[in-house]
C-alpha cells in the first residue's frame, strides 16, 4: 500500500508524463503540417507557372476570334448592301469559310479555357487545403500554449 505522499508523487509523475506525451504528439503533428504546407507551396508555384502559360496561350486565340468576328461583320455588311445575286453568293461562300475558321478558333479557345479552368480549380483545392492546415496549426499552437501554462 502506498501512502498519500507517494500516491501524490506518482500522480504528479503520471501527469507530467502525460503532458510530455501530449507535447510530443503536438510537436510531431506541427512538423508534419510544416512539411505538408511546403509541398502545397511548391505545388502552388508550379500551378501558378502553368496558369501563366495557359493565359498566355489563350490570348492569341481570343485575338484570332475577335479578328474573325470582325471579318464576319464586314461580310455581313457587304451582303446587306449588295443586291446582285452572283456577288451575294460569293459573299455567302466567304462567310461560310469564315464561320468555319471561327468554329475551329472557338474549339481551340474552349480547350485552352478548359485547361485554364482545371488549373484554377486545382489552385483553389490547394488553397483550401493550405488554409485547413493553417487552421489546424493555429489550434495546435493554442493547445500547446495551454499545456505550457502553469495550472493553479
Amino acid at each position: 500500500m502506498e501512502g498519500p505522499e507517494r500516491a501524490a508523487k506518482r500522480e504528479e509523475r503520471e501527469q507530467g508524463e502525460e503532458l510530455r506525451n501530449k507535447r510530443e504528439t503536438l510537436h510531431t503533428r506541427l512538423e508534419s503540417i510544416k512539411e505538408e504546407k511546403e509541398k502545397l507551396e511548391l505545388a502552388w508555384i508550379q500551378l501558378n507557372e502553368k496558369r501563366i502559360l495557359a493565359r498566355q496561350a489563350l490570348m492569341p486565340l481570343l485575338e484570332e476570334e475577335k479578328k474573325i468576328e470582325a471579318e464576319e461583320t464586314v461580310l455581313e455588311e457587304k451582303e446587306r448592301i449588295n443586291v446582285v445575286a452572283t456577288e451575294r453568293q460569293k459573299i455567302e461562300q466567304e462567310r461560310y469559310e469564315i464561320q468555319k475558321k471561327r468554329r475551329m478558333a472557338e474549339e481551340k479557345k474552349w480547350q485552352s479555357e478548359d485547361a485554364l479552368t482545371d488549373i484554377e480549380e486545382e489552385v483553389d483545392r490547394n488553397t483550401k487545403a493550405y488554409q485547413t492546415l493553417l487552421d489546424e496549426e493555429e489550434n495546435l499552437f493554442t493547445t500547446l500554449e495551454s499545456l505550457d501554462k502553469p495550472t493553479p
